[in-house]
C-alpha cells in the first residue's frame, strides 16, 4: 500500500511537470513520456485516471485551472496560461489536499493575484475564513473555518486565556503580598537592630 502510494504520487508529479510545459497533452502522449522516463510501459488508461483526479476540481485545487478539451474522443488537458509561472511543487501542493506540501489557494491566490479570475464565487455556501501561516518558502499552515465557527474558536481562547489570568492572579497575588510583607518585616528588623547597635 505505502510503496503504490508513493509510486502514484510520483506519477502525478511527472503529470503535473508535463503540464506545466502549457501544451494541450492527451494521456497517450504523457503515458509515453512516462515510459521513457521510468523504463517501463505505462498504461494510457492509468495516466488518464490520474488527470481524471489532478483535473476534479473537488479532488484537487489545482483542477480549478486546468482546461479539458474534447477532439473527436481524444480529450486533452492544459493548464491555462497564468498557471504556468507557478513552479512544480507548487502545483503539486494545490493537487495535494493534506500534509507538508500541501500549497494553499488562499496563498496561491495572494502570490499569483491573476489566478482570481478562474475562482468562480460560490453563492451558496457559507463564507469561510480561512488564516494562513507560511513558516518556510515551501510549506504554510492553513487552517479554514465558517464565521461562526471562528468566532466559537475566538471566544474559546478568550476565555480560556482569562481563566489562565485569574487563575495566575489567584495563585501569584497572596505569594507577592506574603514577599512584600516578609521584605518589609526583615527591613523593620535589620533597621531595629542597627538602631539598638549604635545604643549601644
Amino acid at each position: 500500500m505505502t510503496q503504490e502510494y508513493k509510486e502514484n504520487k510520483t506519477m502525478a508529479q511527472q503529470v503535473i511537470s508535463e503540464l506545466l510545459t502549457g501544451k494541450p497533452l492527451k494521456s497517450k502522449e504523457i503515458s509515453e513520456t512516462l515510459a521513457s522516463t521510468y523504463r517501463k510501459e505505462i498504461n494510457p488508461g492509468y495516466v488518464s485516471s490520474i488527470l481524471s483526479k489532478i483535473s476534479n476540481k473537488e479532488h484537487s485545487d489545482l483542477g480549478r485551472f486546468i482546461k479539458k478539451t474534447r477532439e473527436g474522443n481524444t480529450l486533452f488537458y492544459s493548464l491555462v496560461k497564468e498557471c504556468l509561472a507557478l513552479t512544480e511543487d507548487q502545483a503539486f501542493g494545490l493537487f495535494l489536499k493534506t500534509g507538508k506540501q500541501k500549497y494553499p489557494l488562499s496563498l496561491a491566490l495572494k502570490e499569483y493575484p491573476e489566478l482570481n479570475k478562474y475562482i468562480e464565487p460560490d453563492k451558496n455556501q457559507d463564507k469561510n475564513i480561512e488564516v494562513c501561516l507560511k513558516y518556510s518558502s515551501k510549506y504554510a499552515l492553513s487552517v479554514t473555518a465558517s464565521v461562526y465557527a471562528f468566532a466559537f474558536i475566538c471566544l474559546a481562547i478568550a476565555l480560556a486565556a482569562a481563566g489562565l489570568c485569574f487563575a495566575a492572579y489567584l495563585f501569584i497575588y497572596p505569594i507577592l503580598i506574603t514577599a512584600l510583607g516578609l521584605a518589609v518585616i526583615i527591613i523593620i528588623g535589620v533597621f531595629l537592630r542597627k538602631q539598638r547597635f549604635n545604643k549601644n
